[in-house]
């Protein structure tokens, strides 16, 4: 394909060929002279398959902004929890062929029973069983001991990664409530 461009012609952004380099356009530039001279038709042709420039121009938005999503809500609430090792309360994975955006996390620990001991107190939500987004814990006997930690999350998931909600309670006797929740968003790829 050959485009031939006259005196007059707008060139915007494609610039100007000097004769040496290519010099910046302006949207706004008219192609008039050349070393002092009226141009013409046959003056400038531009060879775009010389140039090997890919004239696509269909546009692909990014998963995030597309208009169909689903969303996927995970939540774990219970109270007069015995202690416990390590628990998962809830997991979510995401499909193949997704991508996924939490957009909310939190985790919620409150003492409703004493221990006789206390221990650690631990409600937490993880990605991938390695980076917590959010942690909310203490060691305290003290009925109505209480840690919340909602989060604006913003994690990026692909395929196959897991989002987790888990608990854990160290304690010798007593009871705990905990809430661990995530609201995550899941897109096509």
């Amino acid at each position: 394909m050959v485009n031939r461009l006259g005196a007059g012609t707008k060139v915007g952004q494609l610039g100007i060929w000097d004769g040496t380099q290519w010099v910046a356009g302006d949207p706004d530039c008219n192609i008039v002279k050349w070393g002092g001279t009226a141009l013409t038709g046959r003056d400038i042709s531009l060879d775009l398959a010389k140039l090997n420039v890919n004239l696509d121009t269909r546009a692909r938005l990014q998963p995030w902004y597309q208009p169909n999503f689903t969303t996927s809500n995970k939540a774990y609430a219970q109270g007069t929890v015995a202690p416990h090792g390590w628990t998962t309360r809830w997991t979510y994975t995401v499909p193949a062929s997704r991508i996924a955006i939490v957009r909310s996390a939190s985790a919620f620990a409150q003492r409703d029973g004493a221990p006789t001991t206390a221990g650690v107190v631990n409600a937490i939500v993880t990605n991938n069983n390695i980076a917590e987004s959010c942690r909310a814990g203490y060691v305290s006997a003290t009925v109505g001991a209480t840690d919340s930690k909602p989060v604006g999350e913003g994690s990026v998931l692909v395929a196959g990664d897991q989002f987790t909600g888990q608990t854990l309670d160290l304690s010798t006797g007593g009871t705990n409530a905990f809430i661990v929740t995530a609201n995550i968003m899941v897109f096509d790829t």
